[in-house]
């Protein structure tokens, strides 16, 4: 366990939890916590300038909730079977659509969300394919090796 000076700025509601961004230290950096996880917390006296953060910009970022520090340029094409399903709702708010011939949808973003879109893609099982980033699509092929090592070989 650690003391460490907070400086609260916005609470956000994502996906059935509640998180706080917030700067930490004397950092000048935007740091997501979730709001569960905070087991204590002593007020002070202590005032802080609010920093010259803009909050809404630092989220729109985010593919979900939280952001780090590379931001990339992400493809996934989906299959045309689920094209659909993509096209109906908002995921990120730069979000890039594009029907293919064959049906398909190629969607882009940019978003240094990686540990939030990979599973994302997962979920549309062989129905999407990640294209890019490399270090991303290498990633994914990590997640299904070691799901493959859990669960045994596929016959």
């Amino acid at each position: 366990e650690r003391c460490v000076l907070l400086k609260p700025l916005k609470l956000v509601w994502h996906r059935s939890a509640l998180y706080l961004l917030a700067c930490l230290g004397e950092h000048q950096r935007i740091t997501t916590l979730a709001f569960h996880r905070i087991r204590e917390v002593k007020t002070t006296d202590e005032q802080f300038t609010v920093p010259r953060l803009d909050v809404d910009e630092h989220v729109s970022k985010a593919f979900g909730i939280f952001v780090s520090d590379q931001e990339e340029d992400v493809e996934i094409v989906f299959d045309a079977e689920i094209a659909w399903k993509v096209e109906e709702r908002t995921y990120h708010p730069s979000e890039q659509k594009e029907r293919l011939p064959d049906g398909r949808l190629r969607y882009r973003i940019r978003s240094s969300a990686q540990w939030e879109v990979i599973p994302w893609v997962q979920t549309f099982g062989p129905f999407a394919e990640l294209v890019s980033p490399a270090s991303w699509r290498e990633a994914l092929r990590a997640n299904l090796s070691a799901m493959q090592a859990r669960y045994g070989q596929v016959v």
